[in-house]
C-alpha cells in the first residue's frame, strides 16, 4: 500500500476527494529501484501500470542483435506500462532506474474493480494516464520525425557527394536552414 501523501503530491490538480485518494493507495504498491536496476525486462509477463514517484526511468527494446536502443527517458509523475495493463501479457520494453527510484503500481484487476466500484472516479484516473500517455506519444512521435529527417538529410548529402550538381544550398534549405548562401 501506498501512503495518501505521496498520492496527493503526485495529483494535484487532480479533482478527487481524500477518499478517493486512499482508495487508491490501498491498491497500489511501491517498488524503490536503485540506480542501474530495472523496473522489468522486455518480454517478461505484466499486468500493472506504473507511474514514477520519484527518480527517472529510462524505457529501451532490444534490436537487431541485443542491441538496446532507447525509446526515451520517463519522469515523476509519468506513466509507463500501459500496453500490458490493458492487453496483458509480455511486456515491450525493458524499464531501468537511472537513478535512485520510486515507483508505484496499479494491477489492472484492481484498477478495474475500483472503476466498477465508482466510474466517475475511474474515469478520472484513466483521463490522468491518458493525458500523460498523449504527451509520451508526442514525444516520441516528434523523436521519429528528427530521426526519419536525419536519415533524409544523410541519403541527400550522400548523393550530393556522387553528384557534383547538388549545391550546399539547397542541401541546408531541404534541412530548414535558410542562412546559407
Amino acid at each position: 500500500m501506498v501512503e495518501l501523501s505521496e498520492l496527493t503530491e503526485l495529483f494535484p490538480y487532480m479533482d478527487v476527494s481524500p477518499h478517493e485518494l486512499n482508495e487508491l493507495a490501498e491498491i497500489m504498491d511501491k517498488i524503490v529501484c536503485q540506480a542501474g536496476n530495472l523496473v522489468f525486462r522486455e518480454s517478461e509477463e505484466g499486468d500493472c501500470l506504473y507511474l514514477i514517484k520519484k527518480g527517472e526511468v529510462k524505457i529501451s527494446r532490444l534490436v537487431g542483435e541485443n542491441k538496446e536502443k532507447l525509446i526515451l527517458i520517463l519522469g515523476r509523475g509519468m506513466y509507463f506500462g500501459n500496453f500490458s495493463m490493458v492487453n496483458g501479457g509480455a511486456l515491450r520494453f525493458t524499464a531501468e532506474a537511472l537513478e535512485d527510484s520510486e515507483v508505484l503500481t496499479f494491477r489492472k484487476q484492481e484498477l478495474d474493480m475500483l472503476a466498477q466500484k465508482n466510474s466517475a472516479f475511474g474515469v478520472k484516473i484513466m483521463s490522468e494516464v491518458l493525458f500523460s500517455l498523449f504527451n509520451i506519444y508526442r514525444e516520441v512521435d516528434a523523436k521519429f520525425i528528427n530521426m526519419m529527417q536525419s536519415v533524409m538529410l544523410g541519403q541527400i548529402l550522400d548523393n550530393g557527394a556522387q553528384d557534383k550538381s547538388v549545391k550546399t544550398s539547397t542541401v541546408l534549405k531541404r534541412r530548414g536552414d535558410h542562412h546559407a548562401n
